[in-house]
């Protein structure tokens, strides 16, 4: 233990200067990384040393048993960390935002023609900014600003930069290029009118896009020779964005583009859904996405030579469909890949609030599922799938395969083919492993073949841990006798009998908040528990076949 004198005690000289040199040494750290991040350091520790020097020019460091011996000095060594921390803080914001906005012309030919709206609102955010930069104290309720923000604002600068040094040429030459866009995409927009009209292929929501675009067009031309400003090409370019998808879908045997979408972390087009599954990465796939539309898919089956939609490889992250409907999806996909809407779904990933309707898909790895081919350590809640499935291996209506997995309120009306020898197969999933629970669920659909393990609900399960609590099964329209092939399973789940389906009731764990008796007559013609929220009744809007 050290011992301290009355006299260290009382006098508190040395933490101040102590805690100053430390915020040097944290200045200096901070500098040392990215000149964004070391703004919004040097800010919180700015407002340190003020709040330290207003409680030494206050006596707020003076006690009954402490004090400050030396204040005067000690208010100087504050006053001098805090000029060091200003002057370094002022040279990279002037380094980095103000410096190259102070040296933008705004004379330029590029400025006076696209610019000046643009450089009056990067000021007001460069006052605004600079302001609470270098603000005295924190205002309750004012937003913090992160390391992005200034990111954002450099980049901001660096357009008005790039304006700036344009000449009258090269803003002739781009204005020019604009109208030239613009009239090629008038041309466009008006050979596509008689196709779209007509052609059985697009969709509803394709078609709705289409008329959508039309005004937009209209408009773009008055702004073109009136009102043109810096965003007039951002403007243009969100256009044809979406009169690209069109063009590129009737060009390339109505198959659309993929497109990386408009909001990170929303899908709201099967031209995003194509990017999600076919060029998005791990790092893409490891974070939480939703599903911002009802996406017909029934294109799919044109996709890649007829393999169809290509399953996301591996996702960790978060798919909430928002009780939003995929439908007509198409899988046929190659035997070393895991097959469903995703391949595996592990290490926590989840998926939630989606249904997948009138779903093809032909299984040719071991493990593959309408939704999912394999979930590890994964959770799918609120979910259903309906449509038919080929397997072989360890598959299943709606999940191939499901080891320490979490299922919970959700169904599969998913007919079921098998094709080979030796497997496991049901309607609801192939097979189940470790502590795998399934709980207030059902699974209905017709179970045809001769894999190993045919069963109604669940091929077959591995272990004693597998559990179940509320789950429901109709042998009588699967054509199987059995929920699996394991009897201590079966006990577990409920053999409910058709002419009971219609009637809430039976189902006494299905709450009435998530679960309704309804008929939809595209899924089947009886009554049965649906899962509230989604948009049965739109269904028929969809392409629900396809030559």
């Amino acid at each position: 233990m050290v011992n301290c004198t009355d006299e260290e005690i009382r006098y508190l000289d040395p933490m101040i200067i102590g805690v100053s040199e430390q915020t040097d040494d944290v200045v200096d750290q901070l500098i040392s990384g990215s000149w964004n991040s070391a703004l919004v350091g040097m800010k919180e520790q700015r407002l340190k040393l003020l709040g330290m020097l207003d409680l030494i020019e206050t006596d707020g460091y003076t006690g009954d048993n402490y004090t400050l011996a030396n204040p005067g000095e000690s208010a100087e060594r504050v006053k001098a960390s805090l000029q060091s921390v200003e002057f370094r803080m002022d040279s990279i914001w002037g380094a980095n935002i103000q410096d190259p906005f102070d040296a933008v012309n705004t004379n330029s030919a590029g400025i006076e023609n696209f610019g000046l709206k643009a450089y009056d609102e990067t000021s007001t955010i460069l006052t605004a900014t600079y302001s609470w930069l270098m603000a005295d104290s924190e205002v309750d309720g004012e937003v913090a600003l992160s390391a992005n923000d200034f990111v954002e604002l450099q980049n901001r600068v660096g357009v008005l930069t790039g304006l700036s040094a344009l000449n009258d040429q090269e803003v002739e030459a781009f204005v020019q290029d604009l109208k030239d866009k613009y009239a090629e995409m008038q041309q466009q927009y008006a050979d596509l009118q008689t196709e779209v009209s007509t052609s059985p292929y697009f969709t509803k929501a394709q078609k709705a896009l289409y008329i959508s675009l039309g005004q937009p067009l209209i408009d773009m031309q008055t702004t073109i020779e009136e009102n043109l400003s810096l965003e007039t090409k951002d403007q243009l370019d969100l256009i044809d964005r979406d009169l690209f998808s069109l063009v590129s879908f009737a060009e390339n045997n109505y198959t659309s583009p993929a497109q990386k979408p408009l909001v990170y972390g929303e899908i709201s087009s099967i031209t995003e859904l194509r990017w999600f599954s076919e060029e998005a990465t791990s790092d893409d796939w490891n974070v939480s996405w939703v599903l911002a539309a009802d996406i017909d898919a029934a294109e799919t089956k044109r996709w890649n030579d007829g393999f169809g939609y290509i399953p996301v490889v591996e996702f960790t992250g978060v798919l909430d469909g928002q009780y939003h409907l995929i439908s007509g999806l198409y899988m046929n996909n190659y035997a070393d890949a895991h097959t469903g809407l995703i391949g595996r779904l592990v290490n926590g990933g989840e998926i939630r609030n989606l249904g997948l309707v009138n779903v093809d898909v032909i299984v040719r790895h071991p493990q593959g599922g309408a939704l999912v081919g394999y979930v590890i350590s994964g959770k799918v809640n609120n979910c259903f799938a309906h449509g038919k499935v080929g397997v072989k291996g360890q598959s299943g209506g709606f999940i191939g395969r499901a080891d320490n997995a979490e299922i919970k309120n959700c169904f599969s009306s998913v007919d079921v083919t098998f094709a080979g020898t030796g497997g496991n197969m049901a309607a609801f999933a192939g097979f189940f492993a470790g502590t795998t629970s399934l709980i207030n669920s059902y699974g209905r659909g017709l179970v045809t073949g001769t894999a190993a393990s045919t069963n109604a609900l669940v091929g077959n399960i591995n272990g004693a841990a597998v559990v179940a609590s509320g789950v429901y099964f109709d042998s009588s329209t699967a054509g199987k006798p059995n929920a699996s092939s394991v009897a201590y399973f079966d006990a577990m789940v409920v053999d409910l009998p058709t002419a009971n389906w219609g009637d809430l009731a039976n189902f006494p764990e299905f709450g009435s908040d998530l679960w309704e008796i309804k008929t939809v007559t595209q899924i089947s013609p009886e009554a049965r528990p649906y899962l509230k929220g989604f948009p049965y009744d739109e269904l028929q809007d969809f392409l629900m076949a396809e030559d």
